[in-house]
């Protein structure tokens, strides 16, 4: 992106002078062990009461030097896009840079370069001069003056081939796609320009830190692929996803993918710091979680205690606002097609973080995963409010792989998406497995508990003490305000946030649930019979 004013020095001069400030805003930045951010001042003294500002920009984890070449990799495209404008900015993966003739960051400049016209150099090295060939000797019989009018007419034709040679090469770098360093998103937002080259990490590298993939680092295996423990040389732990052998793309496409899915940064996601794509092989380096993820402590009998309602709360929330980003408020709108217990993770004080966002397009689906054949999707709240209640009562939702029920698959079949993702919400209620919950019909039992008041009823036993129980009904009216038949009373994650976060129940009343609406094709005996059964007693 670039200020569309020319400025009015000399081009060249200003260029050199832009270099030099920005250079040395690099170095700042890179030094700078806690921010790695850097900001910069310089007098134009071509330019009498005009200052050039500048701002460099890296991540804190990384290190000095591969700070410094993150930044001074982005300035490849200032020759092409911002000589002689008044300001430019990149933004890359992991680093960005600016500059203007204008003040645009708060405080005062961390560093001022000198102004050359007084005496002190510039840090910008000097242009290396032409070399001038040395007039050669007269002879008596004027051969000098021979020499000279050669060379006149030489010297010419030499300088018009080598600029005929430098237009072309930048018309053919124009035309030219960067093959891998950055990746214009976008043409027509100069701002999508990201760089993820700076990620890239060897195979033999993530194979020494994985054991070469040894199942005791096994940290679970997903819709996407199997993930593995890892420490870096430097020490740092990874979690590393092996994608499955269905993803078929390349690095070209893996890098396009990669691009967006790195763009999504939020606190409550889980964030990409890595990748791989040799051979037959695609990894996926994520930030380490060392709790695991959220259904390893929910669905285990043993550690399920250690969630006390403040956790479960605390999740719930966390998992909203991540949500609110995904759908809402990302450039992307990314929505998550497998959103479950098992692809949230828990940090060291159980934040939670979503992860395998975004991920489908890699393997080119067109199908949603199987959990999701069960739950249903679209842009509302729905998946969330499944989710958000099996918190509650610590149980998991029903497995749609499952096959020794034929009542249970006969009801798969037999209603809509949104009906299917009532039937997950209201399971995780009753803490019933999928089988017991058609056998039982206890959907309709739930809703019967929540017109009857007696809602606290159906919630696990892990929740029986120390629970906040206004807030534990919030969050089963929200559950099942996100789960209404008519999609359009579903509120959006924005809103589901405001109930959350608000001290008072929300005030809207949750109609009957989609799966309790099933379709005029089935001719189960035992289902009708468990429709009338709950709306008669409702």
């Amino acid at each position: 992106m670039y200020n569309t004013q020319n400025v009015t020095a000399p081009f060249k001069v200003f260029d050199n002078a832009v270099g030099a400030l920005v250079n040395a805003t690099f170095d700042y930045a890179a030094a700078d062990p806690s921010k790695r951010f850097g900001t910069g001042v310089e007098v134009e003294w071509f330019q009498p009461f005009v200052n050039i500002y500048s701002l460099a920009q890296g991540t804190p984890d990384m290190g000095q030097e591969s700070c410094r070449t993150c930044l001074s990799g982005l300035t490849q495209w200032a020759p092409q896009y911002f000589s002689g404008k008044q300001g430019g900015r990149v933004l890359g993966l992991r680093c960005n840079y600016r500059y203007e003739e204008y003040l645009f960051f708060s405080g005062s400049p961390l560093l001022q370069l000198p102004d050359p016209s007084v005496g002190t150099p510039a840090l910008a090295p000097a242009p290396v001069p032409v070399p001038v060939p040395a007039p050669a000797p007269e002879t008596a019989s004027g051969g000098g003056n021979v020499s000279g009018r050669i060379l006149a007419v030489i010297l010419p034709i030499v300088i018009m081939m080598l600029a005929i040679v430098v237009v072309y090469y930048c018309f053919w770098r124009r035309r030219k796609k960067p093959a891998g360093t950055l990746l214009l998103i976008d043409s027509t937002n100069p701002e999508d320009i990201q760089s993820i080259d700076s990620l890239i990490i060897d195979l033999p590298t993530l194979r020494a830190t994985t054991g070469n993939f040894d199942e005791g680092r096994k940290l679970g295996e997903g819709g996407f692929g199997a993930d593995y423990k890892g420490i870096l040389p430097n020490g740092r732990e990874i979690a590393v996803k092996r994608l499955s052998q269905s993803s078929r793309q390349g690095i070209k496409e893996l890098k396009t993918e990669l691009v967006l899915v790195a763009k999504l940064q939020h606190k409550n996601l889980v964030r990409l710091v890595g990748v791989c794509s040799e051979g037959h092989e695609k990894l996926l380096v994520y930030e380490y979680m060392p709790n695991n993820s959220l259904g390893t402590f929910l669905f285990d009998p043993d550690k399920r205690n250690e969630l006390d309602w403040q956790k479960r709360f605390m999740i719930i929330k966390g998992i909203a606002q991540g949500l609110q980003y995904l759908h809402e408020e990302s450039q992307l709108k990314i929505v998550h097609r497998d959103l479950k217990a098992s692809n949230v993770l828990l940090d060291s004080d159980f934040n939670p973080k979503i992860s395998d966002f975004g991920l489908a397009r890699l393997f080119g689906m067109v199908t949603w995963p199987l959990s999701m054949l069960c739950v249903g999707i679209s842009l509302s709240s729905q998946i969330f409010g499944v989710l958000m209640l099996e918190i509650v009562s610590g149980r998991r939702n029903g497995d749609c792989s499952s096959d020794d029920s034929e009542q249970y698959d006969h009801l798969v079949s037999s209603v809509s998406a949104y009906a299917m993702a009532e039937y997950s919400i209201l399971q995780f209620l009753a803490s019933r497995s999928s089988h017991d919950f058609v056998r039982d019909s206890y959907l309709m039992q739930v809703w019967e508990h929540w017109t009857m008041g007696t809602i606290v009823e159906i919630t696990g036993p892990s929740l029986s003490s120390h629970t906040n129980v206004d807030q534990m009904l919030k969050c089963i009216h929200v559950g099942l305000l996100c789960v209404q038949h008519n999609p359009a009373d579903r509120p959006m994650m924005s809103t589901v946030n405001l109930m959350l976060s608000s001290s008072t129940l929300p005030r809207q009343a949750p109609s009957r649930p989609a799966f309790c609406f099933l379709r005029s094709g089935v001719n189960s005996e035992m289902d009708r019979g468990r429709i009338s059964h709950s709306t008669s007693r409702s």
